[in-house]
């Protein structure tokens, strides 16, 4: 295999690392914020707050606000954070397998 080749596909893997940890950060970011929207802790609203702003300009506009239902605990269950969190967390394993198949 030539040089060049080899470069290439370190530089593939390399990225492809860094797509696969970036999107599992993003999928953990989504999985706590699901958590905290369900549990609503007075203690940490302000905080909450700040971090629901910050996650929804992160969601995309077509799921923006969907699929939102209250629950007993004077919470509510995001589907949108959901959604975007089972979906980063699949991005993340499949790039994950991608860079290890690089090799």
């Amino acid at each position: 295999m030539s040089r060049v080749a080899s470069s290439v596909r370190r530089a593939l893997r390399n990225i492809l690392r860094a797509v696969a940890l970036l999107a599992l950060v993003l999928a953990a970011l989504y999985t706590v914020m699901v958590v905290l929207d369900a549990l609503k802790p007075d203690i940490l609203r302000v905080e909450q707050l700040k971090l629901d702003g910050f996650a929804m300009r992160m969601v995309p506009s077509a799921l923006a606000g969907r699929y939102v239902f209250p629950l007993p605990t004077g919470g509510v269950l995001r589907g949108d954070y959901l959604i975007v969190a089972i979906i980063t967390a699949a991005v993340s394993r499949g790039a994950h397998c991608a860079a290890r198949s690089t090799r």
